[in-house]
Parts: structure tokens; C-alpha cells; sequence
């Protein structure tokens, strides 16, 4: 019995591309294609900078295919944006933690491959990581695994800075809508935006595993800080 050759890296990359813009158009602005796209071109930006900061470690060290597909995939089997059969279905038997693996094997990745994208994509989230810091930062440090660190800094990336902040009111927003089928949740409220601010956003710079992430993070948090002050500043509670 013969088997086809495996795809080559773009055709590979291409076909998942078009895979990814299909399961995530029709999410909101926080989580569509568009986002995902700005956070593979941050993974690249990352990866190319890195190889220029540690040219002697980082060459070997990351895979820039295993880097570029993760980074595509990383929000497939977020609970939060599941495909409608899997989302509304008590039976089904299809596991949101092996859609990455399947998509991939099914499009011609070899097991091995596919196998290390789903596990890199499994671990990137941010409540993953608060959850399982311990596990989180093993994985990072085992060979085959380095390029977790590259697609966690770039996912956490777009959550802060200009446009973390469109995110974050775009992502409140579209979950306030779904509180109004609900009557005893309370209406969205925009400051719960800042809320967010405090709870999560400006926690990311302090995570970030790449010297680059770190970088671009300090500029992106102090971007977030001050559009905070500029809240305030026009928030402030006056007597009538």
C-alpha cells in the first residue's frame, strides 16, 4: 500500500489558514480571523528577532513552521468559540483538545507534527497558565516545545497596547449581549472594561517568556495605563 507524501510547510500552512478563517468568521472583532492573523504576523515579528538577538541558540532552538501553525490555531478549541455541533451537543464524542491534531493529520500532517501544534495550542491560554504555572514553564523548557513561548507572548501581545483595549470592550461588549437572555445577570457596564484592566491585562508584561515579547509588552502596558488615567480623569464623580 502506497501513501501520499506529506505536504510541504506552505501548502501546509495555506491549507490550515483557510481552515482556521473558517471555523473562527462570525466570532466577534476580540476572537475572528483578524485577530488571529495580527498574532501569527507578532509571532513572526518574535521569532525573526529573536534569531537576530541569539543567533548562536535560537536558530536551533524554534521551529518556525511549528511556530506559524500554533499561532493559527492557537484559539481552535477554545471553549469559548467551540463550532456550534460540538458547542450545543451533550453526546458528541469529538474532543475540542484534539480539533488542532485532527484538522491537521486530516490535511496531511504527519502524527508527530500534529501532535506537538496541539499540545503548544492546548497551553497557551493565559487561564491555563494561572492554573498549571508549574507545567506551563516545563513544557517551555523541553526541546520540541521552545515555540510555546514565542505564540504565548504573541497571543498576550494583542491583548494589551491600542488594540488590547478595542479587544477588551469588543469582548465585554458581545458577552453583555448574551447576559440580556439571561434575567438575573446585570446589564454591561463599560468600566468593566477597566475592571479588566487591573484583573488581567496589565499582569501580562510579567509573563511574557521571550526577550522581544517583554519588550514590545513594556510599551503596550504603559499604553494601557495611561488610556486608564485617561478614564478616570473623565469618570471622575462630580455633585449635581
Amino acid at each position: 500500500m502506497t501513501t501520499s507524501n506529506p505536504p510541504k510547510d506552505e501548502e501546509l500552512i495555506a491549507s490550515m489558514k483557510s481552515y482556521m478563517e473558517a471555523c473562527m468568521s462570525g466570532h466577534d472583532p476580540s476572537h475572528n480571523p483578524t485577530h488571529v492573523h495580527r498574532v501569527v504576523s507578532l509571532a513572526q515579528r518574535i521569532y525573526t528577532n529573536e534569531l537576530a538577538l541569539h543567533p548562536s541558540t535560537a536558530p536551533t532552538k524554534y521551529n518556525k513552521t511549528i511556530i506559524t501553525l500554533a499561532a493559527l490555531l492557537h484559539d481552535i478549541g477554545d471553549h469559548k468559540y467551540l463550532p456550534k455541533e460540538i458547542a450545543n451537543s451533550s453526546t458528541t464524542a469529538i474532543d475540542p483538545k484534539e480539533l488542532v491534531y485532527n484538522a491537521l493529520i486530516s490535511h496531511g500532517a504527519d502524527a508527530e507534527l500534529a501532535s506537538r501544534v496541539q499540545t503548544i495550542v492546548n497551553n497557551v491560554s493565559y487561564t491555563n497558565e494561572t492554573r498549571n504555572p508549574e507545567y506551563v514553564q516545563s513544557l517551555i523548557s523541553t526541546p520540541g516545545y521552545h515555540e510555546l513561548a514565542i505564540v504565548q507572548d504573541a497571543d498576550r501581545l494583542d491583548a494589551i497596547g491600542a488594540v488590547g483595549i478595542a479587544r477588551t470592550f469588543t469582548y465585554l461588549g458581545s458577552q453583555g449581549e448574551k447576559r440580556k437572555e439571561k434575567a438575573d445577570q446585570k446589564p454591561w457596564e463599560l468600566k468593566e472594561s477597566i475592571e479588566h484592566f487591573g484583573d488581567k491585562l496589565e499582569k501580562l508584561e510579567g509573563m511574557m517568556k521571550t526577550d522581544t515579547g517583554k519588550e514590545i509588552a513594556r510599551e503596550r502596558t504603559r499604553r494601557l495605563k495611561v488610556f486608564k488615567e485617561w478614564w478616570i480623569d473623565e469618570t471622575a464623580p462630580l455633585d449635581y
